[in-house]
């Protein structure tokens, strides 16, 4: 299939390295998983903003604190937990999300399609054709955090994300102290 090709070549495509600052944010009894067995698992059936994936934010340790806090509010689970993990990142695609490409990215997969998507949509389509076509082994994100998802007092801010679609390429290294994860009340504001 050329199609992946073809719509990567708007964003760029780099042999990434070795990130031993990516946080992962989960549920304590995730965590506790993650870390008995010494790997990361990929939810069968779960395939969140970017596609399917083990999701980090790079070297922002409170942004994976508050999305912890956001996923036990949402479960009503036990409490929240941050993993920092080693990361290799392969052939990653590297995307702004306020850039005029991800709009293109849209269009051209609702054509292939032909019907409109979202963008959440697209994201998932796309970079699901560019892992299957052996382009790209993660995603790296620049974006700008959603309002809703920010603590009510915070400002918009940017944010790193990355998604690795191999599980394998991911080493927990630690679980972040509790201490430290109450001490994040509120998102630093870049």
């Amino acid at each position: 299939m050329t199609e992946p090709r073809v719509i990567a070549s708007v964003l760029p495509i780099f042999e990434g390295g070795r990130l031993t600052d990516a946080f992962h944010g989960t549920t304590g009894g995730n965590a506790s998983a993650i870390m008995a067995q010494r790997r990361f698992d990929v939810p069968a059936g779960v395939c969140r903003e970017y596609g399917v994936g083990v999701y980090f934010f790079e070297g922002d340790y409170k942004a994976a604190a508050w999305w912890a806090r956001k996923r036990v509010w949402e479960q009503g689970s036990d409490s929240p937990a941050v993993i920092r993990a080693e990361v290799q990142l392969g052939r990653t695609l590297y995307a702004n999300v306020m850039a005029p490409e991800v709009e293109r990215i849209r269009e051209q997969v609702s054509a292939v399609l032909g019907r409109a998507v979202t963008k959440a949509q697209a994201w998932q389509l796309f970079t699901a054709a560019l892992q299957r076509a052996g382009l790209i082994d993660a995603i790296k994100v620049a974006r700008r955090a959603n309002k809703r998802d920010l603590p009510p007092d915070s400002e918009y801010r940017f944010e790193m994300v990355i998604c690795v679609f191999d599980p394998q390429k991911a080493t927990p290294l630690e679980q972040c102290s509790q201490h430290d994860l109450k001490k994040t009340v509120k998102v630093a504001v870049l």
